[in-house]
């Protein structure tokens, strides 16, 4: 690896750090990237408005380290916090860190040297999921190279290469024209897909960098339809943008659609009435989709075991199907700490 703190025209990494309610974690994330090996950062915070004292904490470690910028504003959601980050930031490669979330010391470091051996446009590296009783590690047996299609490819497989934004490192240019959707939730996946088309070349990494903390409270455990509803018609768009130059791409964007439709049945009875009545016209359109590509229940290879159950019931809009669907979500949920 380079020398990087004797090196004072190294490149610069802005890292973007979205802050809000993550008071008891914060101080771990901050740490680890400031005590990166990798010397040249420039550290943007923003405090979406946080109620806590992540506020002030931002601010100490910003009197302690000039590389820090931080940026207070109301709260507008993680998309609107990142956009801003983005405007601000001057460094020629990027990388994301979420704020409950922590990285291993030489992260930056790893990624640079690779992504520029490889003559790459973005580096992806491995990554522990941390749950409370157990660990998960996610990533490449070793270092692979990957074209925009091979990658893309990955990621609709999403077994090793997935939507987050975080585990990865990115030229500047490939952001160039694209922000996150304001507003909304699973914004990865809107974006991730547009960001890989836009490489010519991604390099894949083994070594696990990132250390995502799974929490109970978090968006991604949301129980929310609305929530749900967001992945799903993320995933409905980028099946209609990839489907267009990558045809041969239709069966796993279709998997993948089901997929993030399924959460939807299981977390139904979840919500109150008048919230289910909201979506029932949307209920219909996936529940006839489903039907429609009924085979891909059995052939489609990427459907866990709780998944390919609760697939089975979404051609019916039933309140047996919905009620089904939602016992399977309280066994999962039991089984694996986290909601299907």
């Amino acid at each position: 690896m380079r020398n990087s703190e004797s090196s004072e025209s190294a490149f610069k990494i802005s890292v973007i750090i979205p802050v809000y309610r993550v008071e008891p974690y914060l101080r771990q994330c901050l740490d680890s990237v400031i005590n990166q090996t990798y010397r040249n950062l420039e550290i943007i915070l923003v405090d979406d408005g946080s109620p806590d004292k992540c506020g002030e904490i931002c601010d100490e470690y910003a009197r302690r380290d000039e590389r820090i910028v931080v940026i207070h504003q109301e709260n507008g959601g993680l998309s609107c916090a990142r956009n801003k980050a983005l405007d601000a930031a001057t460094g020629e490669y990027i990388g994301f860190v979420d704020s409950d979330d922590w990285i291993e010391t030489d992260m930056y470091e790893y990624m640079l040297d690779n992504l520029m051996k490889s003559e790459a446009q973005i580096a992806v590296c491995g990554r522990i999921e941390e749950f409370r009783r157990h660990k998960v590690f996610r990533g490449w047996e070793q270092s692979t190279i990957l074209t925009a299609e091979q990658a893309l490819k990955q990621l609709l497989e999403d077994a090793h290469m997935q939507n987050y934004v975080w585990d990865k490192l990115y030229q500047r240019d490939i952001l160039d024209g694209i922000r996150f959707p304001n507003g909304k939730c699973y914004e990865d996946v809107e974006v991730q897909y547009r960001l890989l088309s836009k490489a010519g070349t991604i390099v894949c990494l083994p070594n696990a960098c990132y250390h995502y903390r799974f929490r109970p409270e978090s968006i991604a455990n949301s129980l929310a339809l609305d929530i749900r509803f967001h992945r799903y018609n993320a995933s409905r768009q980028r099946s209609e943008v990839l489907i267009k130059e990558y045809p041969s791409f239709g069966e796993l964007l279709d998997i993948q659609r089901i997929i993030c439709a399924a959460p939807i049945w299981s977390a139904y009875y979840a919500n109150p009435r008048d919230v289910r009545k909201l979506y029932s016209d949307e209920i219909q359109n996936i529940s006839f989709f489903v039907r429609r590509h009924r085979s891909l229940i059995k052939t489609g290879g990427s459907f866990g075991r709780a998944t390919r159950m609760v697939v089975k019931l979404m051609p019916y809009t039933t309140w047996w199907a919905f009620a089904c669907a939602r016992i399977i979500g309280v066994l999962y949920q039991k089984k694996n700490g986290r909601n299907l």
